[in-house]
């Protein structure tokens, strides 16, 4: 008989399948970036959606969906929207008008997309400690939204041609054009100003601003509102909330556009562009086992669950005790000629032995 709580045990369950899929994700991740790295955009395209479903589920709970509206998720769903549209225009017949408008875009779309990408998804691993955790659905769902879009901007930048044969007239990126500082952070600082930043604070901080905090709904900006202009803040004298507001987004764009220094190196060297996501992978792969020799591995941790679980099998063997003696008590005022609670041909024994089978 299982010595161990019901609660305790699917809880182990789904952290076993959690770890194994999280594994498997590895590995299947590392054979097609090895073997076949132009189909990986569409790895990243299932995973990445079950991911940030997932994480959207998780975070309704706790009021965290505004969360999902941050640059970091946006730029996913704007590849998961670059794909659709690219595919579709090249296979669907109806969208056939499109093309003359949409392609000539391609070079521009696609270097604003590794920018943001390679600088400030890429660096959001470090920024926010991001952990191979392979039993916590949060760690790989966050990890997996901020490396899959520069490990698909990768494989577009330096395997075009494979890319291009596999899928005709589909991607017009033209990698091997010329790129500028102006194309690679001068455009794409502005893309992220009017596609991401206004509409996001008025929506935020204007039109939503009571239902937010009416339903004391958890976005970035008040997340880190204390961190960053509380009494002990790196801003503690700024009281107004407008004022804050304004200067967490100032703060924010300031350092995307940093970001996008890295980028314009990385593109311009296969090598650099290498070395910098392999770094980053390195060090979620750092952060997780920290996480689970420092966390799980905590002898204060340890303790707690040592003691937990040897106040749970006392409570369990106390419960047991009082049970068997109610039944051998039972089965004593039957055999008095009060009413039966057991077989005639049952005994102390045979009571005891039933009580532990259940």
């Amino acid at each position: 008989m299982s010595t161990v709580p019901k609660e305790k045990s699917k809880f182990d369950l789904f952290g076993e399948i959690c770890f194994t899929l999280s594994v498997s994700n590895i590995i299947l991740s590392t054979y097609i970036l090895a073997k076949t790295p132009w189909h990986y955009w569409l790895f990243h395209s299932l995973k990445n959606s079950i991911y940030i479903t997932s994480t959207y589920i998780r975070n309704i709970k706790r009021n965290w969906t505004w969360f999902l509206a941050d640059f970091c998720y946006v730029v996913n769903y704007m590849t998961f929207f670059y794909f659709a549209l690219c595919v579709a225009k090249a296979n669907l017949p109806a969208l056939a008008f499109l093309k003359p408008h949409l392609d000539p875009l391609g070079p521009t779309l696609f270097r604003m997309a590794y920018t943001w990408s390679t600088g400030v998804l890429a660096t959001s691993v470090g920024a926010f400690t991001n952990s191979m955790v392979f039993h916590s659905p949060a760690h790989m769902s966050i990890l997996a939204v901020h490396i899959g879009p520069p490990l698909v901007v990768y494989t577009f930048r330096w395997y075009n041609n494979e890319l291009q044969g596999a899928y005709p007239d589909t991607f017009h990126i033209s990698p091997e054009a010329p790129a500028t500082f102006h194309d690679l952070v001068w455009l794409p600082l502005l893309g992220y100003f009017i596609l991401w930043t206004v509409p996001y604070s008025l929506t935020v901080f204007v039109f939503l601003k009571e239902h937010i905090e009416g339903g004391a709904m958890v976005t970035m900006f008040s997340y880190y509102e204390k961190v960053l202009f509380g009494n002990k803040g790196i801003f503690p004298a700024i009281r107004s909330k407008e004022h804050r507001q304004a200067l967490y987004m100032l703060t924010h764009g300031t350092i995307c556009s940093l970001t996008f220094l890295i980028a314009f190196v990385c593109w311009h060297s296969f090598w650099l562009n290498t070395a910098w996501l392999l770094a980053l992978i390195h060090l979620s792969i750092w952060n997780g086992a920290t996480y689970y020799f420092k966390v799980c591995m905590n002898p204060d941790r340890l303790g707690g669950l040592r003691n937990a679980t040897k106040v749970f099998h006392e409570i369990r063997s106390r419960t047991e005790s009082e049970e068997q003696a109610r039944n051998i008590l039972e089965w004593k005022e039957s055999r008095l000629g009060k009413s039966p609670v057991s077989s005639p041909t049952s005994s102390p024994t045979k009571v005891v032995e039933d009580s532990k089978i259940r």
